[in-house]
């Protein structure tokens, strides 16, 4: 049964990568460097070397919503192609982790454009104009 909900997990980020990869074929490298391993530590995380993905969340997030988990996904891509989980030298973690999230997220809002994100839209124009007073 195991070996089964794994050949699952790997054929729905197979999925996730293809229709991504239709869209934006510049990550095959990325994406071709990242291994997949089970985890029931993490939904869906990296570091750096290999995605770790829980089974459970996986297969229901592909059932649920295809888009968000393509997009979780391609957060996690991103994160290592920007390095972001390396640099732990910044004296509140906590902030430098929130602005990588901040920043990925920005990339993604571009990427996908013609979608509706109009409510992140509006975070990050609030978020680029209080960085303008600093």
């Amino acid at each position: 049964m195991e070996d089964e909900t794994n050949k699952l997990v790997k054929d729905s980020i197979s999925y996730v990568q293809n229709s991504l990869l239709m869209r934006f074929a510049f990550f095959d490298r990325a994406f071709q460097q990242l291994e997949l391993k089970p985890s029931n530590a993490y939904n869906i995380a990296s570091d750096g070397r290999c995605v770790y993905c829980n089974s459970k969340y996986i297969l229901k997030s592909f059932l649920d919503n295809t888009e968000l988990l393509s997009k979780q996904y391609l957060h996690t891509v991103l994160h290592c192609i920007l390095q972001h989980q390396f640099d732990k030298s910044h004296m509140d973690f906590n902030i430098w982790n929130l602005a990588c999230d901040i920043t990925v997220e920005n990339i993604i809002l571009q990427l996908f454009e013609n979608t509706d994100n109009s409510e992140q839209l509006k975070e990050i124009q609030k978020l680029n104009a209080s960085i303008e007073t600093l």
